[in-house]
């Protein structure tokens, strides 16, 4: 996805765990790291 004022990549995608607990996980362990000098920050969506 794009911003449309810049054209940059907005950078953020989405991703399906195979369970709860995995999305979970995952959300715990990297939330708020650092990836290329940008801070990646996630929010769980349910289905």
């Amino acid at each position: 996805m794009q911003d449309h004022q810049t054209g940059r990549m907005k950078g953020f995608g989405f991703v399906k765990y195979s369970s709860q607990a995995e999305a979970e996980k995952a959300v715990e362990a990297m939330d708020g790291r650092v990836y290329a000098f940008c801070s990646a920050h996630l929010f769980p969506v349910k289905t």
